[in-house]
């Protein structure tokens, strides 16, 4: 219907304007340079994509600390605008207001039109994220193609077409290069399309299922493969060392699976504890209760700090504890459709990841995105 249209573009609209007036105000903080942001991503970031300038294959000459794609996405809006950190924010911005739209096509798919704005809206207006999406972090291009990937997915299904299975591997590929715990995902993949009711998954003629499965999983994962392969190639030129992306893996999980640690950002002292220990189910339970509770935790920015030298970021009403209630009675309310399967999963890994790692408000950003849905459904 017409005024639903209207609605849209006003969520989109509105998106757009308060990420922009956030960007302007933001600019005139300390916050907002990332040389000042000493010893934080912003200004590792920045200095890599700088790097990345100078020498785009060697760069530092060792394999990538970090999943490279947001060093390299910043670096090309540096080539284009003589090293504009405001253009690269304005670029994100556009990027992140993408990204509601998507939600909402998301939405729109899984259930209908109204579940698609009620997700949209609570994104579009969510507080921390419009202060990230302007920000030289990766987040928000991680949760863009977090969420363009299970879009992909579902369109795949869908239109049976090997373009499409084509473009979803070339999507997990670029999201596995942004943050590389997606991957995680690949065998709820393979559960949900053997769950999935119906049996044509792609053009074949063949009415047996599995032929179908085999196929469009070796289609997505050769271009998927296709996508990674350079950066594994590259490292290992470089280093000498086979590193499918990157190394610090095994740090983040000493940071939130030591003895010491708190379950937030906090470099440990202690050994790592064992999977088969009491403490570590204990530390992972304590984990996931922090996740889920509405303290927006920092690690590069404090919303609590920066809101009050930003105020356009006030009229950004949406808050954690306004979408997680719904979104969890939402999620279980979505599972009791076979083809909700793939989603369903694809949040929960959204959560397993940060539980398994650290805490940070920023981390959440994916499962956000994917609570926004589960609430409009519930609405």
């Amino acid at each position: 219907m017409k005024y639903k249209k209207i609605i849209l573009a006003c969520i989109l609209i509105g998106g757009f304007l308060i990420r922009i007036i956030t960007l302007i105000q933001l600019s005139s903080t300390a916050f907002f340079n990332p040389v000042c942001m000493d010893k934080f991503d912003q200004k590792t970031f920045h200095l890599w994509a700088q790097s990345i300038l100078n020498h785009p294959f060697y760069v530092n000459g060792d394999a990538f600390y970090m999943a490279p794609l947001y060093a390299y996405f910043l670096a090309l809006l540096y080539a284009v605008s003589g090293q504009s950190v405001f253009f690269a924010g304005v670029a994100q911005a556009i990027m992140d207001v993408c990204g509601v739209y998507l939600i909402y096509l998301l939405g729109k798919k899984i259930k209908d039109e109204n579940t698609g704005l009620i997700a949209a809206g609570l994104y579009a207006f969510y507080q921390t994220i419009v202060l990230y999406s302007v920000t030289i972090l990766s987040d928000g291009l991680i949760t863009f193609l977090n969420i363009c990937f299970i879009f992909v997915l579902y369109t795949a299904i869908e239109k049976k077409k090997w373009s499409f299975w084509i473009l979803c591997g070339i999507t997990l590929g670029f999201a596995a290069l942004a943050k590389p715990t997606i991957l995680a995902f690949i065998p709820f993949i393979i559960a949900g399309l053997f769950i999935w009711p119906e049996t044509r998954l792609s053009p074949l003629k063949t009415e047996k299922k599995l032929i179908h499965i085999v196929a469009v999983l070796l289609v997505g994962a050769l271009a998927c493969l296709v996508i990674i392969m350079p950066v594994s190639i590259r490292n290992y030129i470089v280093s000498g060392k086979f590193v499918l992306i990157c190394t610090n893996g095994p740090v983040n999980w000493q940071i939130g699976n030591s003895a010491d640690s708190s379950g937030l950002f906090c470099y440990p002292k202690a050994q790592l504890l064992s999977v088969t220990s009491a403490e570590f189910w204990q530390l992972m339970f304590r984990k996931t209760l922090l996740f889920f509770s509405s303290y927006e935790w920092p690690q590069n920015l404090s919303i609590y700090v920066v809101r009050q030298v930003v105020p356009v970021l006030n009229v950004a009403f949406v808050r954690f504890w306004m979408i997680v209630p719904f979104g969890i009675v939402g999620l279980f309310l979505m599972a009791k459709n076979r083809k909700n399967f793939l989603f369903v999963t694809f949040a929960i890994v959204q959560i397993f990841w940060v539980v398994m790692f650290f805490i940070t408000d920023r981390y959440r950003f994916p499962a956000v995105a994917c609570f926004t849905i589960c609430a409009g459904f519930l609405f």
